[in-house]
């Protein structure tokens, strides 16, 4: 890999940061929870990127939020709060997803049943 097709890559990725950041920034505000939305991104983004790196963890389970507490700039409460908030939704979205795209796939012309 080049230098080059490592910044496209971070560039083609970022709006996905900014959106994973984002959510995680409105579950804070959906709690209550005053908050600096590029700090949240930030955090979010880097303790994502903690999850990723420390591969004995299925999906960074802990390390994540364990990330994302250590780097918040709000109270302990707030960052576990908003931490596990995150996660279950993205846990949700993610059952979500799937079970559309498993109808989707049934219901298309051609699948093998």
């Amino acid at each position: 890999t080049t230098p080059g097709q490592s910044l496209l890559a971070v560039l083609l990725t970022m709006p996905a940061w900014l959106c994973i950041g984002g959510a995680t920034a409105l579950a804070g505000d959906a709690l209550g929870f005053s908050l600096n939305v590029g700090q949240v991104i930030a955090a979010t983004c880097y303790s994502w990127l903690a999850g990723f790196l420390l591969v004995p963890t299925p999906g960074g389970l802990g390390v994540r939020e364990a990330a994302f507490i250590g780097l918040f700039p709000g109270t302990t409460e707030e960052a576990a709060a908003i931490a596990v908030t995150a996660r279950v939704l993205f846990i949700v979205i993610d059952l979500l997803g799937a079970a559309t795209m498993t109808l989707l796939a049934r219901l298309s012309p051609g699948t093998r049943r």
